[in-house]
């Protein structure tokens, strides 16, 4: 006797999100931060400092910047909550 394996193994699902696509939005979440952020070191200890804004935005104003540039260079864009999704997971320490 042997186990059943599922069809789709090794597979990934048509809604998966590539890592390229992935890391070009960490890319422009870490670069809007090193221009628009204050570094407070000591805070977590996972990277040594957090990143505050230093002016009121929001996660939907950072997004409307992104899908501007995403669509000036071709970069395939992310819905909003998707966005936010990855701000929280990938990118805890920018606030």
């Amino acid at each position: 006797m042997e186990p059943r394996i599922h069809t789709n193994t090794k597979r990934l699902p048509s809604n998966a999100l590539k890592y390229v696509d992935t890391r070009l939005v960490v890319d422009f979440i870490l670069n809007y931060a090193q221009i628009h952020a204050i570094q407070l070191y000591g805070r977590t200890q996972s990277t040594g400092f957090l990143m505050f804004n230093s002016c009121p935005q929001t996660a939907p104003s950072v997004y409307k910047k992104y899908e501007k540039a995403a669509n000036n260079t071709g970069v395939p864009v992310f819905k909003l909550l998707t966005f936010q999704m990855l701000c929280q997971r990938l990118v805890p320490f920018v606030r």
